[in-house]
């Protein structure tokens, strides 16, 4: 009797233990080890699947050495408080092409978590706490074609995080508290040199600084950059010699074009200067440019032309084909050659604007690329005439047929008329009365 008396107290405390506590929060599964009451390690060469009866406090979770083959959009379904996953966790999933990790905790991914993912296509981060992301996470995700970011808190990202992800084609990186200083100059540089419009994105904003609240990443593009004039310093622009302001904007120390800029240049920032002239040959060894700043300067006049007339030489980006953005505003210029963007087929940002254009018969050549082109007024800076009087303050576009010689050629900034032709414009004459009839038989 007293053998029995002693079992069956301790029977009954274990019974309760049992059903008191929910068996998910109390077992660890097997080929796992729970320690804490958070930190749960699985490893085991015969564990093809996550365990489905993890516990669901479970915040840290290490996962290698097995023969997972497939992660399901239900594998981390109950682990509500995932905070991070191990550097191990995917190593052996070389032929993963899917992973939805969306709508948990994790807030951190070391650098490595995807080195052997090489044939993943889609990942879905979203929905989790990350904060920051290592510069190489991406690096061997070559086949990355879908990529989700949003609802994390991010702030910034590294310059080259997107740099090996050339077939990617659906990024999410809204709803995160974007920092749109100088740190998010990589970013935003990606941003507006990538094909993706901001609907595309997700639409992303800036929530700080204050000034820069709502606006959209690339909006904020001035704000960002501190335009190869100086480093980034955690958030603040330490200014090279010569430049000052809060992102080295105000210069005025260069009056020409550097001749060492390294051939291999994909963006050249040399606005806010004091350069009044280009020679012809200032970008010819810059194959690779694909962004130019030339806004901010005094651009008005070069030397191999004595005429003293305000345009830049015809020639002068035949080489850049690849540029892609080029900012040419607030300048002093008047006039720019017939065929000036004739060899820029990849441009698809260039500004205009507060440069007190001529539309005279001299403009036709620029008038009829833009009336051609994608680009809108706003897109292009909305430039307008400054001369003569009667177009003061219309865009370039408006004034279309006060600027084209219609039946004759433009010389300096008159129209030679062809013959049977008069008008300022050549636009009256007898020719446009005349009614052609068949010969006589």
């Amino acid at each position: 009797m007293t053998g029995h008396s002693c079992t069956i107290p301790l029977l009954c405390f274990i019974l309760i233990v049992v059903f008191v506590l929910p068996a998910n929060v109390m077992m660890c599964p097997a080929d796992c080890q729970c320690s804490g009451v958070n930190f749960v390690e699985c490893h085991s060469l015969s564990m093809t699947e996550i365990p489905e009866d993890l516990p669901v406090n479970t915040s840290n979770l290490y996962v290698f050495n097995t023969a997972i083959a497939e992660l399901t959009e239900d594998t981390f379904k109950n682990l509500t408080r995932l905070k991070s996953i191990s550097i191990g966790a995917f190593n052996a999933l070389t032929s993963l092409e899917r992973l939805y990790l969306a709508t948990n905790k994790i807030h951190q991914l070391p650098e490595t978590t995807f080195q052997n993912t090489i044939l993943l296509s889609s990942l879905s981060l979203d929905g989790n706490s990350i904060t920051d992301l290592p510069q190489g996470i991406f690096s061997q995700c070559v086949r990355l074609n879908n990529l989700h970011l949003d609802r994390n808190n991010l702030t910034t990202l590294p310059s080259n995080i997107f740099a090996k992800l050339s077939n990617i084609h659906d990024v999410r990186l809204d709803s995160n508290p974007w920092v749109c200083d100088c740190r998010s100059q990589g970013l935003v540089r990606w941003i507006r040199n990538s094909s993706f419009d901001d609907s595309d994105l997700g639409n992303p904003t800036c929530s700080s600084p204050p000034h820069t609240l709502g606006l959209s990443l690339r909006e904020a593009w001035h704000d960002s950059p501190c335009r190869q004039r100086g480093t980034c310093n955690n958030g603040a622009c330490q200014c090279n010699r010569g430049w000052t302001g809060l992102y080295c904007e105000h210069g005025h120390s260069l009056t020409n074009v550097p001749e060492d800029i390294p051939v291999y240049t994909s963006t050249l920032w040399i606005g806010s200067n004091n350069i009044a002239e280009l020679p012809e040959d200032a970008f010819q060894n810059l194959t690779r440019l694909k962004g130019l700043y030339l806004d901010f300067n005094q651009l008005k006049d070069w030397p191999p032309h004595k005429n003293s007339v305000t345009h830049l030489l015809e020639e002068i980006f035949s080489l850049s084909v690849r540029l892609s953005n080029l900012y040419l505003e607030s300048n002093n210029l008047t006039t720019l050659p017939s065929k000036i963007f004739n060899k820029l087929s990849n441009l698809h940002y260039v500004t205009l604007g507060s440069n007190p254009w001529v539309c005279d018969c001299r403009l036709q050549g620029l008038v009829r690329w833009i009336r051609n082109s994608s680009f809108d007024d706003g897109d292009l800076g909305n430039p307008t005439c400054s001369s003569p009087p009667h177009t003061l303050g219309l865009s370039l576009r408006e004034t279309w047929r006060d600027r084209t010689c219609q039946h004759g050629t433009c010389d300096n900034d008159t129209c030679l008329c062809d013959r049977g032709w008069t008008g300022l414009y050549c636009e009256d004459g007898e020719c446009s009365t005349l009614t052609l009839r068949p010969p006589f038989h």
